[in-house]
């Protein structure tokens, strides 16, 4: 949608195959990764909802004290990721930038594509309060 992309910059990267050469998700590493980040969209509301791949993804992230984080659609998946007993994980809620993001340590959320900035930014420093109390 041309509000959400007004320059073409993303449609340009899109058009360049740059989106070709991804990962599959059976490929990944999870304990490579400090953050998981579900973008939103169609494809994490109907494709990844259920994926059971993505959900051990989340979980080993998860797991390993790390951050799992989605915008707008891509909480989808979260709503179906269950814990290895079998039970829903609950996450606190707070608020950050007139509640457009909610969340705890490990869990971030942001509602809209509107709300992307404001969740980068507690994301950022998510993982910057991390990194100083790892030292």
């Amino acid at each position: 949608m041309e509000e959400y992309d007004p320059e073409g910059k993303y449609k340009k990267m899109y058009e360049s195959g740059l989106a070709d050469n991804t990962t599959p998700l059976s490929d990944v590493d999870a304990s490579a990764y400090d953050v998981v980040f579900v973008v939103g969209g169609h494809g994490a509301m109907y494709d990844l909802a259920e994926s059971e791949t993505l959900h051990k993804i989340i979980n080993d992230v998860y797991d390993n004290g790390n951050i799992v984080s989605a915008v707008c659609h891509g909480p989808a998946p979260l709503v179906f990721t269950k814990r290895p007993d079998g039970k829903m994980s609950e996450v606190a809620n707070y608020t950050a930038d007139e509640k457009v993001v909610w969340g705890n340590e490990q869990v971030l959320t942001g509602r809209d594509p509107f709300s992307a900035e404001a969740l980068g930014d507690e994301l950022v420093k998510a993982l910057a309060n991390r990194s100083q109390q790892e030292n």
